[in-house]
């Protein structure tokens, strides 16, 4: 019985694998996306995201064993952001007083979590398949991308929820 509850505690904290470690990044950088889109203040909210996001990508990197270059990695999440409008539109928001303030941040940290997301399963998927950051190609992952955001969007609604 004691050998039986062991081996149930020791399951519980194997080691993860490269791919499993990967994943743990994209969740934990969905939430802090989704907090930095909360941020009331417009514009600084974007800022936060965009940090959150490359730093969810310098992390990545480094598990994988790549080289990073902020710039080279600005440029990928510039070729994904098509939606800044939208962002653009819910941080605007934030300036009218209260309401404003609610719809935009909550907008604001849906878009944010559901991006972050999208992006992380690009690159992991990229990665996996043996993709290095200097042979990306953001055109060939557009699909990916707009497939794992409306994931990542009904991901932040159930957080949403359960939170």
């Amino acid at each position: 019985m004691i050998k039986s509850i062991f081996d149930t505690i020791a399951s519980k904290f194997k080691p993860m694998n490269r791919k499993e470690q990967a994943q743990k990044i994209v969740q934990n950088h969905m939430l802090f996306a989704g907090g930095a889109g909360l941020v009331p203040i417009p514009g600084v909210d974007m800022v936060a995201v965009a940090a959150v996001q490359i730093e969810m990508l310098r992390q990545l990197s480094s598990l994988y064993e790549h080289t990073f270059s902020e710039n080279q990695i600005k440029n990928y999440l510039s070729a994904f952001t098509g939606g800044i409008l939208a962002r653009l539109g819910s941080s605007a928001l934030k300036g009218i007083p209260v309401i404003g303030t609610a719809l935009g941040s909550a907008t604001m940290a849906l878009t944010s979590s559901a991006s972050t997301y999208a992006i992380g399963q690009v690159f992991v998927s990229h990665y996996e398949t043996g993709g290095t950051n200097e042979n990306f190609d953001a055109e060939a992952f557009r699909k990916l991308y707009e497939q794992e955001l409306k994931k990542g969007k009904e991901m932040a609604k159930n957080m949403g929820k359960n939170g």
